[in-house]
């Protein structure tokens, strides 16, 4: 019969596993991809601003109202310069 021996060495201690993680890699990968989510938001947030103002403006001209797009125009001293002699 085997008899079990108990490990009579006390001195030694349990080796840890190493811990592989590459952290620098890590956080530029989390950075990337929150300015990758930060642009996607602003884009979609931009692109629905748009499609509102243009709903508004086919609203507006369905209405038959006429000044629906502002026309923007130089300055009263602008077009004095401007015009021929």
């Amino acid at each position: 019969m085997h008899l079990m021996q108990a490990d009579t060495n006390t001195t030694r201690v349990p080796q840890q596993k190493r811990d592989r993680t590459d952290y620098d890699h890590r956080h530029f990968v989390n950075l990337i991809s929150a300015i990758v989510l930060l642009s996607v938001g602003i884009a979609i947030t931009w692109t629905m601003l748009a499609i509102d103002r243009y709903e508004a403006n086919e609203r507006c001209l369905a209405s038959g109202r006429r000044e629906c797009v502002q026309i923007y125009t130089p300055p009263r001293t602008m077009q004095t310069l401007m015009t021929p002699r």
